[in-house]
């Protein structure tokens, strides 16, 4: 009962790269007149410049703090006054020239009676009413 499996898949087969295209993919290289620094350079750089922009955060973040406490501490603090009111002057009033005048109070009259005129008259109609409407509607 024992099968044998055949294992012999063909795989396929790696050739090192011919000399020829290694040769021609070093001539379309872009970076090859480029001068780079040391790799020690860079990662002094780095590390310097993460420390200043961390300082910078840190005085971003605590300064604005530090100059409220300063502000609070030296700026006195407003008085909450009450509003007062201006004071009267007995300033003595003029009468008006027309004050005594027989023609205005004559006018002064005949507006009281029309206002009187007014206030008695039934403006509503009891004789109008709007028609009763037919709510039973079908379509």
């Amino acid at each position: 009962m024992n099968q044998e499996i055949n294992t012999n898949i063909p795989q396929p087969e790696t050739q090192p790269p011919q000399p020829q295209l290694t040769q021609r993919l070093a001539k379309l290289n872009p970076f090859k007149g480029l001068k780079l620094p040391p790799v020690p350079a860079i990662k002094k750089f780095a590390v310097i410049l993460v420390i200043v922009l961390l300082i910078l955060l840190i005085l971003a973040v605590v300064l604005p703090v530090l100059l409220r406490m300063i502000n609070t501490q030296t700026r006195p603090t407003p008085v909450q006054s009450s509003p007062t009111p201006s004071p009267l002057s007995n300033i003595p009033s003029v009468p008006s020239p027309y004050a005594d005048d027989e023609e205005i109070a004559a006018l002064q009259k005949s507006l009281e009676e029309f206002e009187a005129g007014l206030e008695g008259i039934n403006f509503r109609e009891e004789t109008l009413r709007p028609p009763s409407l037919d709510w039973n509607i079908t379509f």
